[in-house]
């Protein structure tokens, strides 16, 4: 649907000044032909205007045209509104448009129903000098309902665009604010786990600096075990030194005595 409202939007930019014109023209046609209508068929109101605007006729005719060129611009930059908010989702952009296609209707529905009438009173009170105005008149009252049939269709069009758009730009900023959420948790559990990973390495580096040091101490208890056990060897061996060496004085001594006692004369 947003891609048929672009497609009438781009189409419409160049029918919606065209039939603005049209109606004018139209309009000024028969303003001229109301001066030579018989004088049951002629609006006097009509004649007065008429009267009242051939004395600066040039100034109303560049004031209506002024006019048309200044609603022109306006329907472009409101056909650009429109496209930028169907391309980039935003549906506020083509509220604009939507004010302008149903001026444009109003002003065209005004046209016809102002044909129709001037069809209806130059049938029933015309004669069949009149009959060229009549046809005229009907062909212009089929023009304008053709025109608004097409209008409507692009009313409806447009309308339909402006809530898928509503509706597509709802989605889509749903969808951003899940990915955001999606985000922070992502990034929450990341921050646990680099919490839970600096927790383990600081428990595992304290285990192996507990382990570290109680290798150390068991190896300092056996270095120091090692070094007491020669000391008790060396006592050990002294002391047998020692019995050895008294058992040696002890002999000598005997030996000695008995030697003394021998040589003693009987």
């Amino acid at each position: 649907m947003r891609i048929l409202s672009a497609f009438f939007a781009v189409l419409f930019t160049f029918i919606n000044p065209t039939m603005i014109v049209n109606v004018i023209s139209q309009v000024e046609a028969f303003l001229n032909m109301n001066s030579q209508l018989p004088d049951h068929l002629r609006f006097n109101a009509i004649d007065f205007v008429v009267n009242h605007l051939k004395s600066s006729d040039h100034r109303i005719k560049l004031y209506v045209y002024g006019c048309v060129v200044l609603v022109t611009i306006l329907h472009v930059m409101f056909t650009c509104l429109s496209l930028y908010g169907i391309y980039s989702c935003r549906a506020k952009f083509m509220k604009p448009l939507i004010v302008d296609i149903i001026t444009s209707s109003i002003f065209l529905l005004i046209f016809v129903f102002f044909s129709l009438f001037m069809y209806w009173r130059l049938n029933t009170l015309g004669s069949i000098t009149e009959k060229e105005t009549t046809k005229l008149q009907l062909r212009n009252m089929y023009v304008g309902v053709g025109f608004l049939i097409v209008y409507a269709i692009w009313t409806i069009v447009q309308c339909l665009a402006h809530s898928d758009t509503k509706k597509l730009r709802a989605d889509f900023m749903y969808w951003i604010e899940e990915e955001r959420m999606s985000m922070r948790s992502r990034h929450n559990v990341s921050v646990d786990n680099r919490s839970d990973r600096s927790s383990k390495g600081s428990k595992a580096s304290r285990a192996s600096k507990s382990s570290a040091r109680s290798a150390k101490s068991e190896i300092g208890t056996t270095a120091s075990t090692e070094r007491k056990s020669p000391r008790e060897g060396t006592s050990k061996g002294d002391y047998q030194k020692v019995s050895t060496n008294s058992c040696n004085t002890s002999i000598c001594k005997k030996v000695s005595v008995t030697n003394a006692r021998l040589s003693v004369p009987l």
